[in-house]
């Protein structure tokens, strides 16, 4: 089988896993890569050595042999950028979240439907090998009924610095630590308990931080002096079709633990429990499985688990799927659905009151 060609749209940090990854991909071959910083520009040209290096993503399009592109840009062009690949004829890999709206993400879907070609969005912490496990726990009936999950990433001082000054726009992020880390916190939560669907969301959002200028990464001062426009804490209680109920809480800032940037993610059934404690990107040690035993609790921990890269399996899943004519896990059915909980968590929140979803 012919090697996938393959373009990247992003030259910055999270893009740069997409072309080390595609770079080491025996089925791949790097083709092009684009972004408006010369700089940035010329490092993925030199580091990968590619010929055709573009300041305008249009170009690589263009390009009839390029079949597949990662789209690794910020929040705001990830729709726009999307549907105009998939229109040049690309499969599209487009990192999370999907799209500002829900109402773009169904566009993104529409226009992979129309043209033929597969949009798998990037949700990548279902490919670590500690968060696979949990699922085959889940689907062996491990923990019988989950009734009630629990899913928390938190930052001490995480607020994105001058380098992403974007981050702190509402019109350019779509918010703040919910849309930018709580994505994956719900992602992974929904697809853990078999996808049920969100009834009704009870939320609140803070901006304590961001607003004084404080706790961003590193102790860097507030970006770019913009308006600091999004929430640094949000929190949100999802009941679901299924009759369970999700408890998610995400900041980029708040008065804890310093240097804390941990995830965590428990899972209560009627048979055993099962959490995720993952401290700053921890590779071992992560998963604790909870039960009955002659009628005394117990609990297990996993041997020798290494969680793994995400991110280099989630991308070698896309290329997979390509070239083997399946369709991704993370459809765009699922990013649609996301986005729709999302903005039904910012309006509960906006007008602090329940919100019903259809």
């Amino acid at each position: 089988m012919a090697p996938l060609r393959v373009g990247v749209i992003g030259a910055g940090t999270v893009a740069a896993g997409h072309l080390r990854t595609y770079a080491r991909h025996p089925g791949v071959t790097l083709v092009a890569v684009s972004d408006v910083s010369h700089e940035r520009l010329a490092w993925a040209a030199r580091e990968f050595d590619l010929a055709r290096a573009f300041t305008d993503y249009r170009q690589l399009l263009a390009l009839p042999d390029v079949q597949a592109v990662s789209v690794c840009l910020p929040n705001w062009l990830h729709a726009t950028v999307t549907i105009e690949a998939l229109h040049a004829g690309k499969h599209v890999l487009c990192e999370k979240p999907p799209a500002l709206t829900a109402a773009d993400a169904q566009r993104m879907a529409e226009a992979a439907a129309a043209s033929g070609r597969t949009l798998m969005i990037c949700f990548n912490y279902r490919y670590r090998n500690d968060t696979r496990f949990v699922k085959r726990v889940v689907a062996a009936g491990a923990l019988g009924s989950v009734y009630y999950a629990k899913a928390s990433w938190l930052r001490c001082a995480g607020i994105p610095g001058p380098q992403g000054c974007w981050f702190n726009r509402k019109a350019l992020a779509g918010g703040g630590p919910l849309i930018d880390l709580g994505v994956h916190l719900l992602d992974l939560s929904l697809w853990l308990l078999g996808h049920p669907r969100p009834r009704s969301v009870t939320a609140s959002t803070y901006a304590v931080f961001g607003p004084r200028g404080q706790h961003f990464f590193e102790g860097t001062p507030a970006p770019c002096g913009e308006p600091f426009e999004v929430e640094d804490l949000a929190s949100a209680f999802i009941r679901l079709d299924n009759g369970a109920t999700l408890l998610v809480e995400t900041s980029w800032a708040l008065h804890t633990t310093p240097g804390r940037d941990e995830y965590t993610l428990q899972l209560y059934g009627d048979r055993g429990g099962a959490e995720l404690d993952v401290r700053n990107y921890a590779q071992t040690g992560t998963v604790h499985v909870y039960g009955d035993m002659a009628g005394v609790p117990v609990e297990s921990t996993p041997s020798a688990l290494q969680a793994g890269s995400g991110h280099t399996a989630a991308i070698s899943d896309f290329v997979d799927c390509v070239r083997q004519g399946r369709a991704p896990a993370a459809s765009p059915q699922e990013g649609v659905a996301l986005m729709q909980l999302i903005e039904a968590i910012y309006r509960s929140a906006e007008e602090k009151r329940e919100v019903t979803l259809p």
